[in-house]
């Protein structure tokens, strides 16, 4: 929030006048605070579960809209138990900022992280094939393939396991769609992301469990109205 004064002006005569502006600007800031406390989870510096869900849904119809493939990542950290009860749940949160801060630095500004539960976190990558998620998922799991944090004498090791999962590109006639068909799409990539992830928890935990492709559900469109013609007398 800020204030902008241009020409000269009297402070002593203008008061009253600039402490209304000043209480607009503050006001300001204060929405601008609590939007961050909303939307940002303070720990891992990622979006909140609720808002990520909101961009998901957003960029799902988006995606319908343009064509264009939109990939998502499930990551979540290996062997989080044994963090918090070797070194204390203080431990457990130098894992997940640590965490939080490499998929910052592994993805495009574009694109979304999201605390999706205790432990795991989600990635939404917009317009972006499988190839592209796959790259995105491997260069994740290299990046925290070096994590430790320390909790006294001990260190703990750091690693994540990735799957994606891609709605693929269509070229199929763009049709005004329920509520309920995008629901059935968004469950059906957050469902492949989940099928990859486990698949790479199966293969050893630490990598990327490749990517699931996954295809639009198939819809029909709705037949014209009828319309009742009245025969002429």
């Amino acid at each position: 929030g800020f204030i902008f004064l241009q020409g000269k002006v009297d402070v002593a005569r203008e008061r009253e006048l600039l402490a209304i502006f000043a209480n607009q600007a503050a006001v300001a800031i204060q929405n601008a605070s609590l939007y961050e406390l909303a939307a940002i989870d303070q720990l891992t510096r990622t979006y909140t579960r609720r808002f990520f869900d909101q961009a998901l849904a957003r960029e799902i119809r988006l995606a319908y809209r343009t064509g264009a493939p939109v990939s998502l990542l499930m990551v979540d950290i290996d062997d989080m138990k044994r963090i918090n009860d070797g070194g204390g749940h203080i431990a457990g949160d130098q894992a997940l900022a640590l965490v939080g801060s490499v998929l910052r630095k592994t993805t495009r500004v574009t694109d979304m992280i999201g605390r999706f539960g205790g432990d795991e976190f989600a990635v939404l990558l917009p317009n972006t094939p499988a190839v592209g998620a796959e790259i995105v998922a491997r260069r994740i799991a290299d990046a925290a393939s070096v994590l430790t944090v320390d909790a006294g004498e001990e260190r703990y090791d750091v690693r994540v396991t990735v799957g994606a999962g891609t709605l693929t590109a269509s070229d199929a006639q763009r049709l005004s769609m329920t509520e309920s068909f995008f629901d059935v799409a968004t469950r059906r990539l957050v469902a492949a992301a989940d099928g990859a992830l486990y698949v790479g928890k199966g293969a050893g935990k630490s990598r990327c469990g490749g990517v699931r492709p996954e295809r639009w559900p198939h819809s029909v469109a709705p037949p014209p109205e009828r319309t009742s013609k009245t025969p002429a007398p």
